[in-house]
C-alpha cells in the first residue's frame, strides 16, 4: 500500500522536521473564505447616553456588597478561637 503521508524513520535517529506550509496567516484564510466579521465602530452604533447611565447603575448595584448570612457551622468556626484547636483528620 502506497501512502505518501507515511514514511520510515530509523528508531535511534531524530525524525525529520516537516516544513510548515507557506499558505499565509489565519487572517488571510478568514478573509479569503468570507469568514471574518468586522466590528462596528463606536460612531456607527446607535446608543443614548441615558442607556449607558442605566447600565452603569445596574453594574454598580451588582457590585455593592450587601453582606452575607453565616450558617451554624460558620458561627461554630468563629467561636472556636485560639483556645481550642480543631480536630485534625489524618
Amino acid at each position: 500500500m502506497d501512502n505518501p503521508a507515511l514514511r520510515r524513520e530509523r528508531l535511534h535517529e531524530p525524525a525529520a522536521i516537516i516544513p510548515p506550509k507557506q499558505e499565509g496567516s489565519i487572517l488571510d484564510w478568514l478573509k479569503a473564505n468570507n469568514r471574518i466579521i468586522y466590528r462596528e465602530k463606536d460612531e456607527d452604533r446607535d446608543f443614548e447616553p441615558e442607556e449607558l447611565l442605566l447600565e452603569d447603575e445596574e453594574i454598580s448595584e451588582l457590585l455593592e456588597s450587601e453582606g452575607f448570612d453565616l450558617d451554624e457551622e460558620d458561627f461554630e468556626d468563629l467561636e472556636l478561637g485560639e483556645e481550642e484547636e480543631p480536630d485534625l483528620l489524618l
